[in-house]
């Protein structure tokens, strides 16, 4: 199963991943030589974790580095890596990804759903208040010491950006589920489990 969990700024995206993370035991997983991922570089951050939840037959992979306050996706490159490291890991188990550039990407993405058929591709989106999306990235910037007043334009652009692709998800029939913000986690555990 890939789940890929959407949404813009102050979400929960991050927190979700984090609430998978604590559910079972981490392990960085760091790119080599050998798998062809490095393209001659060093990276000194994770490309992924290993995540073995109890109960999970399969291990869970999630992409992106989490070493800073939000990661995932976002921490990567290139959209073309993003999908490398999906395909790699999705042939060893599970994948949670997330970010918030790839939350309101859409033809992309739906392109790797079909490709990883019969894989199980859920589109994860968070249905988090735009009120309360805000005021989580006003507190972020406060906690930078970043004191000039927040511009909610973009912030509530992208909001807007994530339902737009859910609708396009629902039109092409892919599994584009709206995920109460407060039971994220434990949503994405219980379809884990379940294989749902």
């Amino acid at each position: 199963m890939v789940i890929n969990v959407r949404g813009t700024s102050g979400s929960g995206k991050t927190t979700v991943v984090r609430g998978v993370f604590k559910a079972g035991t981490a392990e960085k997983l760091f790119a080599t030589e050998d798998d062809g991922s490095l393209f001659g570089k060093q990276s000194p951050k994770p490309e992924a974790y290993r995540v073995d939840v109890d109960g999970v037959a399969r291990p869970v992979f999630v992409i992106g580095s989490y070493e800073q306050v939000c990661g995932g996706c976002d921490s990567i490159g290139t959209q073309d890596e993003v999908c490398d490291r999906v395909r790699r890991y999705a042939a060893k188990g599970h994948v949670l990804l997330e970010g918030l550039l790839i939350s309101h990407l859409f033809s992309r993405y739906a392109a790797l759903d079909r490709e990883l058929q019969p894989t199980r591709y859920v589109w994860a989106f968070l249905d988090t208040p735009l009120e309360l999306c805000l005021a989580r990235v006003e507190q972020r910037r406060l906690e930078r010491g970043v004191t000039k007043p927040l511009n909610p334009t973009n912030t509530t652009q992208k909001w807007h950006d994530a339902h737009r692709v859910f609708a396009k998800c629902q039109a092409a029939g892919l599994d584009a589920r709206w995920v109460d913000h407060q039971t994220a986690t434990a949503d994405v555990l219980a379809w884990l489990l379940g294989g749902q």
